[in-house]
């Protein structure tokens, strides 16, 4: 396990996905066109056999469960270019995932600075 300097300055899993997505897109100005899973935006995102996103154990949580996952699946532009998903998955993959940022972005907004 890693050693952390100032562990209450840690960032959750959930928070740094944020950071790679929402909030990367709104720094950039692109909030509109990236960063959320929406009708109209662009849509690259991997499918793994496996939600290490959402692990809240930390102990269970140390970081292997992410080396063991197995794509499933590459999405780019909103199209399968690797593995099989069924479209039916697809749609629930994104929902997951869509409920799992604004999740996220609520929490995060009512988090005082």
């Amino acid at each position: 396990m890693a050693i952390c300097r100032y562990p209450n300055e840690k960032l959750t899993r959930k928070e740094a996905l944020k950071g790679m997505t929402l909030d990367a897109a709104y720094a950039s100005f692109q909030e509109h066109e990236i960063g959320s899973l929406q009708v109209g935006k662009k849509a690259d995102f991997v499918v793994f056999d496996r939600d290490f996103v959402g692990c809240e154990d930390e102990e269970a949580c140390d970081g292997s469960e992410i080396l063991e996952a197995k794509v499933k699946a590459v999405v780019i532009d909103g199209m399968v270019v690797w593995g099989k998903l069924p479209r039916s998955e697809i749609w629930k993959v994104i929902h997951e995932l869509f409920g799992k940022l604004i999740t996220c972005a609520i929490r995060s907004s009512e988090t005082p600075l």
